[in-house]
């Protein structure tokens, strides 16, 4: 064989040597790519499915949630969840309870019956303080990464990230990239409300303050209501959103630190960041940042859920005049009874002797008779109460209420009555409102302080009038002596309607008192002898 072909065959060979060793260099470089990618895909996916996790433990696990403390803070023991507890899902509803107080509070004051014995300015910066605490204890937990990484480990550990190398792990990172956002600002919170249920005299929210979704208005979170020169916001969770993954830019632009939000001190978060890395691995370190908005799935009708309305009756006055001259004074209650009077005549020797069918305004005697049972125009008695009821039960309409007070029948010896919520289910949502005596109230409602008193000052809200011979309690005479002929009488009657208002803090959110009386009228005369 020449040496030219021996020459060319080397030549071909080393070719071939090389080739094969760039080919499986190659082949490696593309494993080695491979196995990154694959492992970092691996890292990612593990991060994600940690960082959902945070989105739905961050409303149902007990270490992120905290509690009342003392004082004023149990207020809102009422927003409770089933637990007894405070977290992302219900933190809304101790602000919305907040909001209307205070809401009460401007109307109150508004209408110029914001001061009674006790303060009720007061008591609108004291609930408003009191929320707020609570609102810092729930900031520092969801702002607290000591807090928030077990529940990011526990599913991140479970994960595998083998492409990495045989021996690697993942690691929870304590770093800066643990942080909290406000994201979807101005979207719904998860707080539905009635404009009904708002105090005439008050009108800080607007409809654009609400969004409207399947037929029900939401407060939009993050935006801002104000009341009682206090600033109010919740949070926006989505309706129908389950806690998900959004983008880290989304997710920067709305941090505290690059948009900040001035009206609410320590906003609660609904958005956290989560970190991680590659350890132990064979090939290349990676790590990885996921973003979650965490979501309760849960709406509330804001409410004072712990709250009544007082009734109170406030006796009935007889006054008994003869020949115009008053002469005699009795009360009476409030069932048909009959009184008499025996009065001397002025001039003569003469008697006169009055009777008086009294009580029969109050049939039947039911409180909605009790409350409607003289003429006059009762429109504000009956939007006041209304109004009232609908804080604690929104939705409740004048045909409920009518109903309501109409199956009370009034008792012997009882003259105070409350209209109350009744529930069935441990967070304080959907009651039933009742209306019972007091006492009987405060013996089958263990919440509920009975004694609690109004805040406001008392105001007459309605006049009633019954004139001569319309009214349904009627009198009668007879006459005694030498020369002594009855004349002509006739009763009237006047009623006087009282409200207090409350603004719900200590429960109470007003009282209506019933005040009326009966005028009868006797005449006379004697021949003088």
């Amino acid at each position: 064989m020449s040496e030219a072909i021996r020459g060319r065959r080397g030549a071909t060979i080393s070719l071939v040597v090389v080739c094969s060793l760039v080919m499986a260099m190659l082949v490696f470089a593309f494993f080695q790519f491979a196995m990154i990618f694959g492992g970092s895909n691996e890292l990612r996916n593990a991060v994600d499915a940690g960082a959902l996790n945070i989105g739905r433990e961050a409303v149902q696990a007990d270490s992120l949630k905290t509690t009342p403390a003392s004082g004023d803070e149990h207020q809102f023991d009422d927003c409770l969840d089933s637990g007894g507890k405070i977290s992302l899902m219900n933190i809304n509803r101790v602000w919305g309870k907040a909001f209307l107080i205070n809401a009460n509070v401007e109307a109150m004051d508004s209408a110029g019956s914001g001061e009674g014995s006790t303060s009720s300015s007061t008591h609108g910066s004291t609930i408003f303080e009191a929320a707020q605490k609570i609102n810092d204890r729930l900031f520092a937990i969801l702002n607290d990464q000591s807090k928030i990484h077990p529940y990011f480990e526990k599913i991140l550990k479970q994960n595998s990230i083998r492409m990495l190398g045989q021996k690697a792990s993942m690691e929870t990172l304590a770093d800066d990239a643990w942080k909290t956002s406000l994201v979807d600002r101005d979207s719904e919170s998860n707080i539905t409300i009635e404009l009904n249920q708002l105090p005439g005299g008050y009108s800080g929210l607007s409809a654009a303050d609400t969004k409207l979704l399947d037929a029900a208005s939401y407060i939009r979170g993050y935006r801002g209501l104000k009341a009682n020169g206090k600033n109010f916001s919740l949070i926006p969770f989505k309706h129908k959103e389950k806690p998900h993954l959004i983008s880290g830019k989304y997710f920067t632009d709305n941090t505290l630190a690059k948009s900040p939000f001035p009206t609410w001190t320590n906003p609660i978060p609904n958005a956290v960041s989560a970190h991680a890395k590659s350890t132990n691995q064979t090939y290349y370190q990676n790590d990885a940042t996921a973003y979650v908005v965490a979501n309760p799935q849960r709406q509330y009708k804001l409410s004072l859920a712990h709250a009544f309305i007082r009734i109170k009756l406030d006796g009935n006055d007889a006054s008994w005049y003869v020949n115009g001259i008053p002469a005699a004074s009795s009360t009476y209650g409030y069932f048909p009874e009959v009184q008499n009077k025996v009065i001397a005549f002025d001039i003569g020797s003469g008697t006169l002797t009055g009777f008086a069918s009294l009580g029969n305004e109050y049939i039947p005697p039911t409180l909605g008779k009790a409350i409607y049972a003289l003429p006059g125009d009762h429109g504000q008695v009956t939007t006041k109460l209304l109004q009232r009821v609908r804080e604690i039960k929104p939705g409740f309409s004048e045909g409920n209420l009518t109903a309501l007070l109409n199956a009370q029948p009034l008792l012997p010896g009882v003259d105070e009555y409350l209209i109350y919520p009744v529930y069935t289910t441990a967070d304080n949502t959907d009651p039933t409102i009742m209306c019972q005596p007091a006492k009987i109230a405060a013996a089958s409602c263990s919440w509920l302080s009975s004694g609690a008193t109004p805040d406001g000052s008392e105001k007459k809200i309605a006049d009633e009038a019954a004139a001569a011979f319309t009214a349904p309690n009627q009198c009668w005479e007879t006459v005694a002596g030498t020369g002594c002929k009855p004349g002509p009488f006739w009763t009237t009657m006047q009623g006087w309607l009282y409200w207090t208002a409350g603004s719900g803090y200590d429960q109470c959110l007003g009282q209506l008192r019933i005040k009326r009386k009966t005028s009868i009228y006797l005449n006379g005369a004697c021949t003088v002898l």
